[in-house]
């Protein structure tokens, strides 16, 4: 035989019963204030000590000028305007200065180049020189061991500074039998550039 169990409780008792057990729950406080506000709450509070005063700054600029007179301010201002026209000046000094460096460095090589050119000119030039009188000297031989008729000849139609060339050098008995036998006006005119070349190399030594 089964047993039947009477329900002592009802259902709406046993909620009832539930409830009343658990415990309250506290509501929540909406003026409490968010870690990020009190941060922000912070960083205001020290941007605010942070600021100086306006009064104390002007009170600082009134103090320093209270410490010199309006001449003496004056004063001071023309000497540190005064300070900035000589430096700056001192840089310009300095500049050009330096432009002047590199400019006498240039001119310099420059003419250094234009020695070393003259040089050069001057050895090929020495080389011509000697190599010509070699060849008068070869030419002054050649006549003096011709018979004077026929140098006296060849003098006759030789150019003249071609002719004053060899005639110079050579020995004057030799000279003297050639201008014998050339024609009047052609050894007259040998004689006057013979003379003056004489004049010039007598010059030379004065």
């Amino acid at each position: 035989m089964s047993e039947h169990i009477p329900e002592i409780f009802s259902a709406s008792e046993l909620n009832a019963q539930d409830m009343s057990n658990k415990e309250p729950v506290a509501p929540k406080d909406v003026s409490t204030s968010s870690p990020t506000s009190n941060a922000e709450n912070t960083k205001q509070q020290s941007a605010n000590s942070a600021e100086p005063s306006s009064e104390g700054g002007s009170d600082n600029k009134a103090d320093w000028q209270n410490g010199f007179s309006a001449t003496e301010v004056e004063v001071l201002g023309s000497l540190v305007k005064r300070r900035e026209e000589l430096d700056t000046r001192e840089k310009d000094i300095s500049l050009k200065e330096n432009v002047l460096k590199v400019t006498e460095k240039r001119i310099q090589q420059k003419i250094d180049a234009l020695q070393n050119l003259i040089t050069q000119a001057q050895s090929i030039l020495d080389k011509y020189n000697e190599k010509r009188n070699q060849e008068i000297l070869t030419l002054v031989k050649i006549y003096e061991n011709m018979k004077p008729k026929d140098a006296a000849r060849i003098f006759d139609e030789l150019e003249m500074p071609i002719l004053v060339e060899v005639s110079s050098q050579m020995k004057e008995a030799k000279l003297a039998a050639i201008l014998g036998l050339m024609s009047s006006d052609r050894a007259k005119d040998l004689t006057i550039e013979l003379a003056n070349r004489r004049k010039i190399d007598l010059s030379n030594f004065n």
